[in-house]
């Protein structure tokens, strides 16, 4: 018997499931149209105008090579690179010769040097059998080897780091976006050798008329729409821009849930006059057909259409204006097909859910 219910269509199984048994086995039980509720709520709204943003990646860098030579590995384009990790390299045997000579050489003067101080101090133990001069020139020696070996090792540094700058590191994570050279081809200094691009880090930059740059401050919240998806994204900075175009340059941080690429357009919602209090259902709520839309509200069991204009929409939810009330409760889930007037049985949004999964799996 169970497994025959669980073939039966979602929206009858749940109905026969809950409701009461038939006190006659002749008697067939009338099956109610499932809904679920939510209630109107007054909040505080602003009228909006839809702006274009644009998604940009903020950190983004074109990693130039810093030396003339052949380029002996670059990363795969695509590539995900890590903060320091290795994204290029020049041919470096003749650097690592100039640093092994610059090594060779202080090993010399410090040999020198150990010799030029035992030598000294063989001198001066005996000062009266030795001239001052002869001791003056070993002092001297001993000194100007000291400097030379100074010398050495600032030259072993500068060449340390011109081996050095023949390897690319990635100043932050990223992937690599663009590939200026490939492996066996010559880079001269300063020639763009590949770009790295953070996109786990995704901005929204929005060119924002200046007589409503007012009506939002750095740390509000706007909303963002984009390939189905509407989000609040918070305003970082506004940055003013050249004045002939009369407008500023907005910049909004996304949550860190919201997926799009860089490039895309998408519509921002900017405030264009002061908040006030409106009405608002959660945008599945609205029922939009052929005369305007409207809501169903239920009340001791049935529903009632209400039509309604539609205002500024705030995330997932719209406000609305007609004949309603805060706390009244319109059906969010079930009500496309219902006919005004209708009785209706209210479901818990966790209930429907567990009935449609069960259906699912059969």
């Amino acid at each position: 018997m169970t497994h025959a219910l669980l073939k039966l269509p979602t929206l009858a199984l749940l109905m026969v499931a809950l409701l009461p048994t038939a006190g006659s086995a002749q008697e067939k039980p009338v099956i109610l149209p499932s809904v679920v509720l939510a209630p109107v709520q007054a909040e505080m709204l602003a009228p909006t105008r839809l702006l274009q943003g644009t998604l940009i990646a903020p950190h983004a860098a074109a990693l130039a090579a810093q030396a003339d030579a052949r380029v002996s590995f670059i990363a795969v384009l695509g590539s995900r690179i890590e903060k320091g990790g290795l994204v290029a390299s020049l041919d470096d045997a003749q650097a690592r010769l100039d640093v092994a000579r610059e090594r060779t050489r202080i090993d010399r003067l410090q040999a020198e040097r150990r010799l030029a101080e035992r030598q000294l101090a063989r001198l001066n133990a005996l000062p009266d059998a030795v001239p001052a001069a002869q001791r003056d020139e070993a002092q001297a020696r001993f000194d100007v080897l000291g400097a030379q070996l100074a010398e050495a090792r600032v030259a072993l540094q500068a060449t340390q780091l011109a081996l050095n700058r023949l390897q690319v590191r990635a100043p932050f994570a990223g992937v690599v976006v663009e590939q200026g050279r490939q492996v066996g081809e010559h880079a001269r200094s300063g020639e763009t050798l590949l770009r790295l691009t953070d996109l786990d880090q995704l901005e929204i930059e929005v060119a924002v008329p200046v007589e409503l740059a007012g009506h939002v401050q750095p740390g509000a919240e706007v909303g963002v729409a984009v390939l189905g998806q509407h989000v609040q994204a918070r305003v970082t900075a506004l940055v003013p821009g050249v004045a002939q175009t009369r407008q500023l340059r907005a910049r909004l941080q996304p949550p860190a849930t919201f997926r799009a690429p860089i490039g895309a357009a998408l519509d921002v919602a900017w405030p264009a006059a002061a908040s006030a209090v409106a009405l608002t259902v959660p945008m599945d709520a609205v029922i939009r057909r052929s005369e305007g839309a409207h809501l169903l509200h239920y009340s001791d069991g049935s529903v009632r259409s209400i039509a309604v204009t539609l205002g500024t929409r705030a995330g997932t939810r719209v406000a609305v204006i007609g004949d309603l009330h805060p706390g009244m409760s319109v059906v969010v889930r079930g009500g496309e097909r219902i006919e005004d007037g209708a009785k209706v049985r209210v479901l818990e949004p966790e209930v429907l859910a567990r009935v449609a999964a069960a259906a699912d799996e059969s």
